[in-house]
């Protein structure tokens, strides 16, 4: 749970998957980003890392990642 206190403080990205892995335990894993309030900069979840996030994935489960990618 995040809590907002309604002040323009910046705004928050989250990335999210799913690792499942035949006879272990299903893991939710997820990347959380924050960005500074104001109009210059990203101010959303980039290639970079989305890229960190399946990497962090892949090398503890040791095993092929299949990507499912929902645009829209």
């Amino acid at each position: 749970m995040v809590t907002v206190s309604g002040r323009r403080s910046g705004r928050l990205s989250v990335a999210g998957l799913i690792a499942w892995r035949p006879g272990f335990r299903t893991r939710l894993c997820h990347r959380v980003r924050a960005h500074a309030a104001g109009k210059c900069g990203r101010r959303s979840t980039g290639e970079r890392d989305y890229l960190g996030l399946l990497d962090g994935v892949h090398q503890p489960l040791e095993a092929p990642v299949v990507l499912v990618w929902e645009t829209g």
